[in-house]
């Protein structure tokens, strides 16, 4: 502890000694008895002690004032030092903010660069005193009309891109358009031969007819065209040509059918009129409906073995044509719509409206003049120019053949275009008798079906008509099916190639023998099917495609069962399973039951 330091012996006295003692003069000298002299010591000594008790209390509340003081020094020299490293600071701080200011100011902003709109063409309700508040006036100027620029450019894109779509469109026709104008000089140059052939020397007799021009339309292209053909022929084939009736009597039965447009509209559907003179056979117009054109067309093919004749009519209410004596079917597309097949005796067909679809399903240019090219090989056969076809029974055999494939071809055509429109929704094509073919409950669901790009790709060498994308599950399993159908469908069949996870081979162990004798089993036997259903070609995406969902449930019921059958787990359509005389899948026998799902071939 700190001790105060020792106070003098004169102060001592100045701060405790009675005041009359030290007054007393030093050099006199007093004169008392004894016994007074040791009171008046005693007295002395007391003051004494009282006065020395009271400088130790003195000396102990100085002592801790100077240590008070002592500490409050200490205390405010820190704080002095405080403030004074504080004061340091915030000059140093208001130097750094002054130099970093400066800096800054030296900086360039993004509107120093940017071509903003001038104060002068700001708009009058923009304008303010504020330099600030003017700058954040011609940026926001300027954002709305960048605004404007962008929408105008996208604007100016989209029309752009239906441009070259357009470019692109018409680029392709005038790609076509040298092909096209070839073969119009070709068929031009071949009029032209016709006519400047003939030009000098007798016509054929009934090329020549003034009453042509009075025909009706579809016997009109009729006489045209046989007449033509006869011109182009370079051996006599014995084909004739000739207009019966007489021209006068034209105009007076147009008028006549013109009135009868309600008849031909009653007629056509099937239906009477409800009125009871109408109902009469005898009534005019029952009459009109079964009156044909005044006018007719004599046709006939005369050989060294047999002579053939036709007589074509024409009833424009009714709106068919005829054949009288040797029934057969029409020559060329434009006269065969007008013309019931009638070979057997009974009505077969309405080929008008067979041919119109066959026309307005054609794909291209090519395949009409396929259908031409047809026709004109039924001319030939009726004018004998084919090698066996001497016999009026073979000629018409031939003749209903070439028929029945024009027509055959327009109901493939048909077919492909449902089976693909049924796709395209993710939908099943419908198929008769499907539940007699294939009676169990299915498990498998077609999830998905997508459609792919199909343009230049082929399969074994063949251009596609349409590729497909299926997603078949079961039981959690996902199948994935690529569906690839070729343009010649149904000739060629449309080849199936199936896949799985790698994840879902490890859950099913199933193995790539057995996607590869499915894909087998639905590309290669389905034919045997059709054969035995006595199907149409054309059924034969919609035999694959159940076909598949068959097999994938199987596949799925084995996996999961273990049975009678013992351990078939992952091998029912392995090449494993299936006897040395081919590597041949199992076919569907419904006699067999479930037991018997499949017996091999």
């Amino acid at each position: 502890m700190l001790w105060p330091r020792p106070v003098g012996a004169v102060e001592l006295c100045s701060l405790t000694l009675p005041l009359s003692l030290l007054s007393l003069p030093r050099a006199q000298t007093y004169v008392c008895s004894p016994g007074l002299l040791i009171k008046a010591l005693a007295a002395v000594h007391e003051e004494l002690l009282a006065h020395l008790v009271a400088l130790k209390a003195s000396v102990r509340q100085a002592g801790k004032q100077l240590v008070t003081g002592a500490e409050a020094n200490a205390q405010m020299k820190a704080d002095i030092d405080s403030v004074h490293l504080r004061l340091q600071n915030v000059l140093y701080e208001k130097l750094h903010l002054l130099k970093e200011t400066a800096a800054c100011n030296q900086f360039r902003a993004k509107t120093d660069d940017m071509a903003l709109i001038s104060a002068a063409e700001l708009s009058p309700e923009l304008q303010t005193d504020d330099p600030h508040q003017q700058m954040l006036n011609r940026i926001e100027a300027e954002r709305r009309e960048r605004e404007r620029l962008v929408d105008q450019l996208e604007e100016l894109s989209q029309r752009q891109s239906a441009m070259k779509a357009l470019n692109k469109q018409k680029a392709s026709k005038l790609k076509q358009l040298p092909r096209a104008i070839n073969r119009l000089a070709e068929v031009a140059s071949d009029v032209s031969n016709v006519f400047s052939r003939h030009q000098d020397n007798a016509l054929p007799a009934g090329s020549n007819d003034p009453r042509a021009a009075a025909l009706p339309l579809p016997l009109f292209v009729f006489y045209e065209t046989t007449t033509a053909f006869i011109q182009l022929e370079t051996e006599p084939s014995g084909l004739h040509v000739s207009i019966e009736g007489e021209a006068s009597a034209v105009p007076n039965f147009d008028e006549a059918v013109a009135g009868l447009i309600s008849v031909k509209t009653s007629v056509q559907s099937g239906h009477q009129r409800d009125d009871e003179e109408d109902n009469s056979s005898d009534s005019p117009a029952a009459v009109q409906a079964n009156t044909p054109h005044p006018l007719t067309l004599k046709l006939s093919v005369k050989t060294a073995k047999v002579q053939v004749a036709w007589t074509l009519r024409w009833y424009p209410v009714v709106d068919m044509v005829t054949v009288e004596q040797d029934p057969a079917p029409g020559l060329l597309e434009d006269a065969l719509s007008h013309l019931y097949v009638n070979d057997t005796g009974t009505e077969i067909v309405n080929t008008r409206i067979a041919l119109q679809e066959a026309v307005a399903r054609s794909a291209t240019v090519d395949d009409l003049l396929s259908e031409r090219q047809r026709a004109y090989r039924w001319l030939q056969i009726c004018s004998g120019l084919v090698e066996g076809s001497a016999s009026r029974a073979k000629r018409l055999r031939a003749a209903n053949q070439v028929l029945m494939d024009i027509l055959q071809r327009v109901e493939d055509r048909r077919a492909l275009q449902y089976y693909c429109a049924s796709l395209d929704v993710g939908r099943l094509p419908s198929l008769p008798n499907a539940k007699q073919h294939f009676p169990l409950k299915r498990t498998s669901t077609l999830k998905s079906c997508e459609r792919l790009n199909s343009d230049g790709a082929t399969v074994n060498g063949q251009a596609l008509a349409a590729k497909y994308k299926l997603t078949i599950t079961n039981s959690g399993m996902p199948f994935e099916v690529q569906v690839a159908i070729p343009a010649s469908y149904p000739v060629l069949l449309p080849h199936f190639r199936l896949s799985l996870t790698q994840a879902a081979r490890d859950m099913m162990n199933v193995h790539e023998s057995n996607l590869a004798a499915i894909a087998m089993e639905v590309n290669e036997h389905i034919p045997e099917l059709l054969k035995i259903d006595r199907a149409p070609a054309h059924t034969v995406l919609a035999y694959q495609l159940r076909r598949l969902l068959m097999c994938v449930d199987l596949l799925v019921e084995v996996e999961d069962r273990r049975s009678d059958r013992g351990n078939f787990k992952g091998q029912l359509f392995a090449t494993s399973t299936i006897s040395v005389d081919g590597v041949l899948p199992f076919k569907w026998n419904p006699d067999l039951g479930e037991e018997g799902l499949f017996e091999h071939r």
